[in-house]
């Protein structure tokens, strides 16, 4: 079994979102990976317009979440501490349509973008979209209008730009950056 990484996307920008944007300015989306390399490629965030999304605090962060993901997220961040945590807002997932969050690795933009066939039961609620990291990204980046560059190589399947260039998906270097 991969291991799995939870990382943080800033908002930058909040879209339609108001109740977010006038009172929690700081929120980030919650991103959860089992290919944490993907990230450096990830040219947005898929999210599932049909299913509803937590404004959670924890630890004075403020996270979005898949609200049916909640209790799995306790459980493996939180310790299984539930009072660590605090219900502030249920979104509906077409409320995150616009928003725009920044890459925890390289502070690229990416918009949230939306995907009814991503799986509530599954991760954070978010799918980062790397084009060059499977053929579904693929078509999701032309869905959405999305850079399409890619980052991994399919001859050598070396990491060909960035921070990690020259490395293979998965190696400690990229793990401990997180």
């Amino acid at each position: 079994m991969r291991e799995s990484i939870v990382t943080k996307g800033e908002v930058v920008s909040f879209g339609g979102c108001e109740k977010v944007a006038n009172n929690y300015p700081n929120a980030k989306v919650l991103l959860w990976t089992e290919d944490c390399w993907k990230l450096e490629g990830a040219k947005g965030v898929a999210f599932n317009p049909t299913i509803s999304y937590l404004l959670v605090k924890h630890n004075n962060e403020y996270l979005i979440l898949a609200e049916k993901r909640l209790g799995e997220f306790i459980a493996r961040v939180g310790n299984g501490k539930a009072e660590s945590f605090k219900t502030l807002l249920v979104l509906s997932g077409q409320s995150l349509n616009g928003m725009i969050v920044r890459n925890p690795l390289n502070n690229a933009e990416m918009p949230l973008v939306t995907n009814v066939d991503l799986k509530p039961n599954h991760g954070s609620g978010f799918h980062t979209i790397s084009p060059a990291h499977n053929i579904q990204d693929l078509k999701l980046s032309y869905m959405h209008s999305l850079p399409r560059d890619g980052v991994l190589s399919s001859r050598t399947g070396l990491i060909t730009q960035g921070l990690f260039e020259g490395t293979k998906p998965g190696e400690p270097k990229i793990l401990s950056s997180l």
